[in-house]
């Protein structure tokens, strides 16, 4: 296939490995800050830090020099320089760093290995699968929450402040509020290798650095529970089988059949295990290791002696939790908010004199730091809710299908039938692991059991009401995260115990044996995400217009101006309504890309515009082309460039030149690309 149109994987993979150097660069210094004696596998938090420094270093650099080769080669050398240059100010030495280093190289060799796999597994649904030498593709369905390709594209395009790249009406062109860090880093990614990667390889590359990043973190955490090397080894291996777990209901489906179960359980979204997230919505994803990081950060607040290391564990807190809220609203905001409450006061209490005052005075920093850090991911993000409706509610999670949600049976039943259906092999073994990892190591597990409770809470009791129930899905990203980590950790705990015990211990077995179980029994959902990312799972679906109407329509006009496509165009390859040739391959801004992208990212439409905005769409593609709908189209949506393909009926009238407000550019086999006439 034409290599200039679909991602390269190699390329990808490229990019991916380019910006993960650069985050370990940055990133390793900084885990001094995080006492070796309580977090062991401290350097695996070296990338996530990293990803947050640069990402927060590239606002203000993209703002003011824009995206290129050029920029994004610079500002990864200056942050790079920037770094290590207050670093060595402060610390004065890289020899533990240098130790941590060669552990991580020496012991974990096969676990970087089997993260680097999943990674490219987790990527790998930005593909298209070709067959039939190439006249055939599937689709992995995760790819349908990849079109925001688009607005990678658009920061490439256009830069700072972000456009709507979905659809576009008056104001909407001028401001886009959503969460824009990840997909910002992503641009940066994508320019890299000037001529070799696109945005839709920019997205394909963070999904694998975000996919790599989060498993590392997980690792260090488990890593940090663990008493020796022989558990920390193997529960690094735990971590890396509970990313593949997932939901008990197929298996549980070969013995109650699907309608049994839908009349128990409510049909409502479920909530989703590591993989499942990281290949859905990586920006998320991406957010739940800083969130981590960020609150363990806090407890060594009031241990620390000297002012300048006091005042730089602040600093990065504050740089790791406003890029955690840059990331996403849901994970870096709220289930950041209401985990660091009971952490602060766990802290507050177990200190006394002038250690509790440091730590009251750092958790206030915190706050302030955090605050200013944030302003552009704040604004960027005012609008987002619909005039008049609040964006968040309270909603408790509908669980039971014959009970209203308020009821006192729904709300036991979120925490003994939901989440162990949901995720029980992470979900049960973390409840059997708690309390000994917080026996083994307080200061590492009280804010891990506190961030899983606190997030799993979220999801339980709040909803998000611009479009989806986002907050409910994705808030529960750092508990997931947290709970793999203390699940492993006392796995690995337990399957030492009976080694010393010769399988004699009672204890340990009762809890490795159910553990194993349903472990075990989760992993066939999990194996098929895993054939899903990689062989797809959509309709077989034959190409319908030749490779040339995509590069065209990327050629067409200015780099500025709006296309419309087809949103039907291959419609059956979509898990739902999206246009995924729209928004993956013109790799330009729309004036129009789905009704369900429109009415998600366009609050501020006025009332009924969505509806209208459909309808003539779909009477233009259906052949219908009235004068009044294409001026519409040209002078309130923007519609500079409109694709045609033979596989529509509006074909015969594009052929004939028949449509009022816009010329014919370009042609080819079976497409035609219009592009409009000066306003008149």
């Amino acid at each position: 296939m034409d290599n200039l149109l679909y991602p390269s994987g190699s390329v990808s993979s490229l990019l991916a490995l380019t910006i993960f150097v650069f985050a370990f660069l940055n990133g390793s210094p900084w885990v001094v800050l995080f006492p070796r004696e309580k977090f062991t596998g401290r350097i695996m938090f070296g990338p996530a830090i990293g990803v947050a420094l640069i990402a927060m270093f590239f606002i203000p650099w993209s703002w003011f020099l824009g995206f290129g080769v050029i920029q994004s080669w610079s500002g990864l050398l200056v942050a790079t320089f920037i770094n290590m240059a207050i670093f060595k100010c402060i610390t004065k030495s890289y020899e533990d760093i240098k130790a941590d280093i060669r552990v991580l190289f020496s012991d974990y060799t096969p676990h970087l290995f089997v993260i680097g796999m999943l990674s490219v597994i987790a990527g790998s649904v930005d593909l298209v699968k070709f067959h039939n030498h190439g006249e055939t593709f599937r689709l992995a369905s995760p790819i349908t929450d990849h079109v925001k390709v688009n607005i990678i594209q658009s920061f490439r395009a256009e830069g700072f402040p972000l456009k709507n790249p979905f659809a576009n009406v008056g104001g909407e062109d001028r401001h886009f509020p959503y969460y824009f860090l990840w997909y910002m880093l992503a641009a940066v990614t994508s320019c890299l290798y000037h001529g070799l990667s696109s945005a839709w390889e920019g997205d394909m590359a963070m999904t694998i650095v975000t996919a790599f990043v989060s498993l590392l973190t997980i690792l260090g955490l488990s890593v940090s529970l663990s008493r020796d090397s022989v558990t920390k080894r193997s529960s690094a291996w735990w971590c890396l089988l509970l990313s593949i777990s997932a939901s008990l209901l197929p298996f549980i489906s070969l013995v109650i059949t699907w309608p049994t179960i839908w009349r128990i359980l409510s049909a409502e979204h479920s909530l989703e295990t590591w993989l499942q997230q990281v290949s859905w919505v990586p920006q998320h994803m991406m957010a739940g290791p800083l969130v981590i990081l960020s609150l363990l950060l806090t407890t060594g607040l009031g241990l620390v002696r000297t002012r300048s290391s006091f005042w730089t564990t602040i600093i990065l807190i504050a740089i790791l939790v406003s890029a955690g809220f840059g990331m996403s609203a849901w994970v870096g905001g709220f289930a950041f908010l209401l985990s660091a409450v009971p952490i602060a006061l766990w802290e507050i209490a177990r200190s006394k004199g002038e250690t509790r005052r440091r730590v009251i005075i750092g958790w206030c920093a915190i706050g302030v730091c955090s605050a200013i850090l944030a302003i552009p991911s704040l604004l960027s993000q005012m609008g987002a809710a619909v005039p008049g409706q609040p964006p968040i509610g309270i909603r408790p999670w509908h669980v039971l299908a014959f009970v209203p949600t308020s009821s006192l049976l729904n709300h036991i039943a979120y925490w003994v039938l939901f989440l162990p259906l949901a995720m029980g092999g992470i979900y049960i073994p973390f409840l059997l692991s708690a309390k000994g990892a917080i026996r083994r190591s307080p200061d590492v597990a009280v804010p891990l059991v506190c961030i899983s409770i606190m997030s799993l809470s979220v999801s339980w009791l709040m909803e998000s009401r611009i479009a989806n129930n986002d907050l409910g899905w994705r808030a529960a990203i750092p508990a997931i995260l947290s709970m793999m980590a203390v699940a492993a950790a006392g796995l690995a705990e337990n399957f030492s115990i009976l080694a010393q015990k010769n399988g004699s211990g009672l204890m340990p077995r009762m809890s490795v044996i159910p553990c194993i179980m349903l472990i075990t029994a989760s992993f066939p959902w999990g194996i098929y995400e895993i054939k899903r990312n990689v062989m797809g799972d959509s309709l077989l679906v034959k190409i319908r217009v030749e490779n040339a109407y995509w590069l065209a329509l990327r050629h067409t006009g200015s780099a500025t101006d709006r296309v419309l496509t087809s949103p039907s165009l291959y419609r059956d390859a979509e898990s739902w309504p999206v246009n995924v040739g729209g928004g993956l391959m013109t790799e330009r801004k729309s004036c129009y890309l789905s009704y369900d992208y429109m009415r998600s990212f366009s609050a501020h439409w006025p009332s009924g515009f969505s509806d209208e905005v459909q309808r003539r769409i779909t009477d233009f593609y259906n052949g219908d082309v009235e004068a009044s709908d294409m001026r519409f189209l040209r002078d309130r949506l923007g519609c500079r460039v409109i694709g045609i393909t033979s596989n529509e009926k509006v074909w015969k009238k594009a052929s004939s030149k028949d449509i009022p407000f816009y010329h014919q550019a370009k042609n080819g086999h079976g497409w035609i690309i219009m592009i409009a006439n000066d306003l008149s």
